[in-house]
């Protein structure tokens, strides 16, 4: 079921959020399902919930998102006759109290694999990586901040059959640019975060660009 609007009040970027990924997880799925792979790995790094208005359901949170879109698409081309199709759901979350929403939501739901794990993402790399052993693999990265160790997440992603979209907030972080823990953290996507102080540190000169 694509997200209602009318559960995104207040936080409308969600809502298009929520649509961009439906959107790619429904053509990749068709995509690999017929083809390139018979599993498809669903990784959110930061699952939440949080800030959720369907509190029964989680109808509006990006991960019963996933396996609504993902199992809509198995069951669609298990019904064309393709069997063996597996989907799982790897679910990663650090607030102990969203952490337990999400193992009652996977209980709740047995014929789903699903498999939450408690904690920093950058702390359970090598366990969400083995629990995606083959097939194809989309992770999913929302971050509630902008501090992520981006080099153990970039190992990870490089270890693994599959793609990933890296979701952040461009405004506020172009707001905070100047403070160093924005410079910092989401410096280590782009470069190391000292380059700044290296450049200014050698000698004069050497900085110069020859033409």
């Amino acid at each position: 079921m694509p997200p209602r609007i009318e559960n995104y009040h207040g936080r409308e970027q969600s809502f298009i959020k929520h649509l961009f990924l439906n959107k790619y997880l429904d053509s990749a799925a068709y995509k690999l399902f017929q083809g390139r792979s018979p599993v498809f790995n669903f990784v959110d790094a930061f699952a939440g919930p949080w800030r959720v208005s369907d509190t029964n359901r989680y109808s509006d949170a990006s991960f019963s998102q996933a396996i609504e879109t993902l199992e809509t698409v198995r069951r669609s081309l298990l019904d064309m006759g393709r069997p063996g199709l597996k989907v799982r759901f790897r679910f990663c979350e650090r607030n102990p109290v969203s952490v337990a929403k999400l193992r009652e939501f996977a209980a709740e739901k047995p014929e789903f694999d699903i498999q939450v794990f408690s904690g920093q993402f950058e702390d359970n790399l090598d366990g969400i990586r083995a629990a995606c052993r083959d097939g194809f693999t989309f992770t999913f990265i929302d971050p509630t901040g902008w501090n992520v160790e981006s080099a153990k997440v970039f190992e990870f992603l490089r270890s693994l059959n599959g793609e990933f979209l890296f979701n952040f907030m461009a405004e506020e972080v172009n707001r905070h640019a100047g403070w160093d823990g924005v410079a910092a953290s989401v410096g280590r996507f782009l470069a190391d975060p000292a380059w700044k102080d290296a450049f200014e540190a050698m000698p004069e000169g050497s900085n110069e660009t020859k033409c």
